[in-house]
């Protein structure tokens, strides 16, 4: 699997999304796995366990969690979304050192409070790279929200790289009242470029587009993802196709001064 990933270009992520129903403090709960282990020494041989499975098959990176954020992917404190970082950073470490481990994962890079909180309880030094789901209403936003969170990362030592591992429009939008914009599927092209040259200006090291295919829109009434669920391709695939060879292996100088008002450039 290496060979092919490197034969590729790629590199999987292999994440931890959800506590075991044998591991859980609440087992009985239908949400059982958004809550902290009941014991975090047993947490930890299960990580050592699936990064010793990873590691065979050629996995480099790992993030710690998907969204620890209370109440959303996250059922335990904010002081036991600490431990749980730190518990895996550990754990991870022991099995595979060179990897590079990852969090943590709020759901926005609008949460500049939940990741100053966890910096202070040591968070930051049980990383190798920042991870953020990018969720914004337009990559202005988006970017002016990344410097925010590199001149935090400076506050806590130095800046350590930035993995954007969500994020995406939904186009197009049907709902009204809906708490992003309302986007055409050109519109949604248009966001697509604009957010990876943003990213790539502002140093970030992975930006993940979320998601490929409208999985569940049978309908056909819009989604995230840069496939139609019937298969066929939205402006943004060809927008990416076009993208990806431009920014490849490109170094950004600068910003251009001097355009159109509305216009960015770099």
């Amino acid at each position: 699997m290496r060979k092919l990933m490197d034969e590729l270009g790629m590199e999987p992520i292999f994440y931890f999304r959800g506590m075991p129903r044998e591991l859980s403090r609440r087992p009985d709960s239908r949400d059982y796995r958004k809550f902290p282990p009941k014991d975090w020494r047993e947490w930890a041989e299960y990580v050592k366990f699936w990064v010793r499975e990873a590691k065979r098959w050629g996995f480099r990176y790992y993030e710690v969690w998907n969204e620890p954020v209370p109440w959303a992917y996250w059922l335990g404190t904010l002081e036991e979304a600490a431990t749980l970082h730190k518990v895996t950073y550990e754990a991870i470490k022991s099995v595979q050192p060179e990897a590079v481990v990852m969090g943590p994962c709020p759901y926005s890079v609008r949460l500049l409070d939940f990741l100053r909180e966890l910096f202070d309880m040591g968070v930051y030094d049980h990383l190798d790279a920042l991870s953020v789901h990018g969720y914004c209403r337009t990559p202005e936003e988006f970017g002016a929200w990344l410097r925010k969170i590199k001149a935090l990362m400076r506050r806590y030592g130095p800046e350590k790289p930035i993995y954007v591992t969500e994020l995406g429009w939904h186009a197009p939008s049907p709902w009204v009242g809906a708490p992003y914009p309302m986007l055409s599927e050109a519109d949604q092209a248009n966001y697509l470029v604009r957010s990876y040259v943003i990213a790539k200006a502002e140093g970030v090291k992975v930006l993940i587009w979320h998601m490929f295919w409208d999985w569940n829109d049978k309908k056909l009434r819009g989604g995230h993802g840069i496939l139609r669920y019937n298969g066929q391709p939205k402006p943004a695939l060809v927008a990416l196709a076009n993208l990806v060879p431009l920014l490849s292996g490109a170094r950004v100088l600068s910003d251009v001064r001097g355009l159109p008002e509305g216009a960015r450039g770099y």
